[in-house]
């Protein structure tokens, strides 16, 4: 009888009995409850009103470019639907995607890996950012929109194909994030003359630095 018992402990000593892990899936709809556009400049015409129907500069499109040789790693497969961003000239530099998410995230003292696949067009080579909007547990006042942590990757993307990112988070106790912020590029606008697409694939957080490269 021990040596039975002693076989069913093994594999709950090798593997561990569960590993925190969200995911975000614009093909099956799973993980977020709406999209829309932020930016943190607080004059912004997308925070002014001063553009009308600011969501028209995102949505969710079929996968422009499916083939595995233009991704550079399958680690972290984009989808076969994924969320288009119009990454617009008249917004700053921290203009960007808001994905609203269907379960809090809630952080404490430990860290959290968001990893996302992002493509862009050629050229495009400007640090990405992931911004994470929420409040406190335990501020009753405090906006659920306060901009929680800022992260820039560590990892350059915008050689016109898919590319894997991964943003190490944290931020204090009782930090609930309700929103992420996907802020495809972070250099300035001012001398740009045209808008671009950006595309963002499946998002998942979690507990492992897998995918974090330098």
């Amino acid at each position: 009888m021990k040596h039975h018992l002693l076989y069913l402990l093994l594999p709950l000593v090798l593997c561990p009995l569960s590993v925190f892990a969200q995911k975000i899936d614009f093909g099956r709809d799973i993980g977020y409850r709406s999209i829309g556009v932020y930016d943190t400049w607080e004059e912004s015409p997308f925070r002014t009103g001063a553009i009308a129907s600011p969501q028209r500069y995102v949505g969710l499109v079929a996968n422009p470019d499916t083939s595995a040789s233009n991704h550079e790693s399958r680690r972290m497969p984009p989808g076969t639907k994924v969320l288009a961003l119009q990454r617009s000239r008249f917004g700053s530099n921290t203009f960007g995607a808001q994905i609203d998410l269907s379960d809090t995230l809630r952080l404490g003292k430990s860290v959290r890996y968001v990893h996302l696949s992002i493509w862009r067009p050629q050229g495009e080579t400007s640090d990405v950012m992931v911004i994470g909007l929420g409040k406190r547990g335990n501020w009753k006042n405090q906006s659920s929109t306060t901009e929680q942590f800022w992260v820039t990757s560590p990892l350059p993307s915008g050689s016109g194909r898919w590319s894997d990112l991964t943003f190490p988070v944290s931020a204090g106790e009782s930090v609930e994030i309700h929103s992420l912020v996907v802020v495809p590029d972070l250099s300035s606008p001012h001398l740009r003359k045209a808008d671009f697409i950006v595309y963002i694939g499946n998002i998942v957080i979690d507990e492992e630095m897998k995918n974090l490269r330098k």
